[in-house]
Parts: C-alpha cells; structure tokens; sequence
C-alpha cells in the first residue's frame, strides 16, 4: 500500500539557501542585497535593478545566467546548510509519508538539488519537481506548483512552503503550511495555516 504524501519546498524550508543566492547576486552583479531582499521570491530581476537605479537587467538573461552559473554548480553551494531540524525530523517523517520536493528551481539544477538531499536527508525523498524547464531561445517551460500537486495521484496530505504567493495559490486544493520562522510575513492576510519550525512540521504529522 502506497504511503501518504507530503510536498515540501527546498529552498527556505529544507536549506538555507539564501546567503549563498544573496552572494552570488551581488558578486555577479556589483551589488549589496540583503536576505530580506528575497523573502517570498521575487524575480531576482527587480532586486538587482532597484539596487542599480534602472532598468538595467532583464528577466530572462538573469534567470540564465543564474541557472548556469549557479543552480547547477555544485561549487557555489558549498557551505549550503539544512535548516535546523531538517535532518532529525525529514527522516522520520519518511517512514510514515511519501515526501516529495517540489521547488521553483529550473531543471537544469537538479542534480545540485539531488546532491544536496543525499548528502544531508539520504533515501528521504520520492521525488522532485521542478517547476522551470528551459527549452532554448530564451523560452522556459513551467509547471506550477499547484498543477503538479493537483494532478498528482494518491493520498495528499499536506504542502509546506516559505512563500506566501506558493501558499495561498496552494491551500484552495490541498491544507498548506506556511513557513516562517521569524514571523517576517506576520501581517500578511488569508494564511489558513503557518508554521515556525521543523519541530512543528513534526509535531504536526508524526
């Protein structure tokens, strides 16, 4: 008999990757972003030009470049973390669930995603979507979060991720959890469910 399912985020909720994104954003781009310049993942786009006074980049050369020069080094992830809490409660978690990753990352990073999970969480996760697939020609394909949960067959239990906009387009179909460990979206309205650490996320499903 298949277990019930659960869909987690990767970014901000399993690793912390955001110092190592913030770096590679300024050092790319001669800037000096801070971490709550990416809280709910906005388009990288608009952080880098706001930093610089202008319309200087576009969405798509950034998001390229990002893909190629970071989502899918290895290097630039080296000293990339697990929140605290992923590598005791993940595992235990997955004796009792299916868990599947599901992120906003291109394809193209997948192996970095895979290097990250078997190294810290091994043999915790189904599986991983990826909602960005560059297809050439400067022309991305996407599968939302919300479709591949949607359409996925079986026994869903529960969507946990650190980003509003994910959460409330999510919660309609499926109960979700937004994390957030230090309250940063406290204000934020029509959240049906949050959470502020792993040891919640566990409490909650064990």
């Amino acid at each position: 008999m298949k277990r019930p399912v659960l869909f987690f985020d990767f970014d901000g909720l399993k690793f912390d990757t955001t110092p190592a994104i913030g770096a590679y954003i300024n050092k790319r781009y001669g800037i000096h972003s801070v971490a709550s310049d990416y809280v709910n993942n906005p388009r990288f786009n608009k952080i880098i030009n706001r930093y610089l006074g202008g319309e200087v980049t576009n969405e798509d050369d950034v998001y390229l470049d990002f893909a190629e020069n970071f989502l899918r080094c290895h290097e630039t992830h080296q000293g990339v973390e697990p929140l605290p809490g992923v590598t005791t409660v993940l595992p235990r978690l997955a004796e009792r669930y299916e868990l599947w990753t599901v992120t906003a990352r291109q394809t193209i990073g997948l192996p970095v995603i895979l290097g990250l999970l078997d190294t810290h969480v091994p043999n915790c996760i189904s599986g991983v979507h990826c909602v960005w697939e560059y297809t050439g020609d400067k022309v991305f394909k996407e599968r939302s979060k919300r479709d591949f949960i949607a359409r996925f067959e079986g026994d869903k239990v529960a969507f946990v991720d650190d980003s509003v906009p994910e959460i409330l387009n999510v919660q309609e179909i499926l109960p979700s959890f937004l994390f957030d460990p230090h309250g940063v979206n406290d204000s934020v309205t029509g959240i049906s469910n949050r959470v502020r650490s792993w040891q919640e996320i566990g409490e909650l499903f064990l």
